[in-house]
């Protein structure tokens, strides 16, 4: 008996995408940002095939083609992965951010550079207005762009700015699949509503 494995199954993971910048010599770009691109381009609601992620991420990565052919499946990985988790309805859906190994302050920035990446993605794909967004999508943009600026309080101690941190990855994460549900609905085959993430 064999189990068919789904693109998720080898979604890279932070430091693998990491790792292909570094080999593709492109250092102006993180890989959160990256993440943050793709996912912003998924949830815009415009068509977004593989090979259009592929000319997007090469040219968010500064670079007119890839030299290594690992750099290309890991990217092709990435995209197959991550509307995946999308699409499943179990919200299997996580944000490609750094591990609890890096300091705070590293993660922090992380988590702003992926928001910055989603709100590039989104606005390139999607040719929205403000008057073809509801009005919790408007107010999840506002958030993530002042996401996008975030910085460690000092005021706070190491652990209130590490559970700020996480409600925060937890909103972003959230908000991200409240646009993608909003931009690709599920049709009702019964009577009863499809579950949907919500942002309170």
């Amino acid at each position: 008996m064999s189990v068919e494995n789904s693109p998720e199954d080898f979604i890279p993971e932070y430091y693998e995408i990491a790792d292909v910048l570094v080999a593709e010599d492109s250092m102006s770009v993180s890989a959160a940002e990256v993440h943050g691109l793709l996912c912003g381009y998924l949830t815009a609601g415009a068509d977004f095939t593989q090979e259009r992620w592929m000319f997007a991420a090469m040219e968010m990565m500064d670079v007119s083609s890839l030299k290594h052919e690992s750099s290309r499946i890991a990217l092709v990985d990435l995209y197959e992965g991550v509307l995946s988790q999308m699409k499943n309805p179990d919200f299997t859906f996580r944000l490609l951010l750094p591990d609890d190994d890096l300091s705070l302050n590293e993660r922090v920035t992380a988590l702003g550079s992926w928001c910055q990446g989603f709100l590039v993605g989104f606005g390139l794909n999607g040719a929205h207005t403000d008057s073809s967004l509801t009005d919790d999508q408007l107010e999840a943009l506002r958030d993530l762009e002042q996401i996008s600026w975030v910085e460690l309080d000092q005021d706070e101690d190491e652990e209130e700015n590490e559970n700020g941190l996480m409600e925060l990855q937890e909103y972003v994460r959230m908000a991200t699949l409240m646009f993608f549900s909003e931009s690709h609905p599920v049709e009702n085959t019964d009577d009863t509503d499809p579950d949907q993430p919500v942002l309170h």
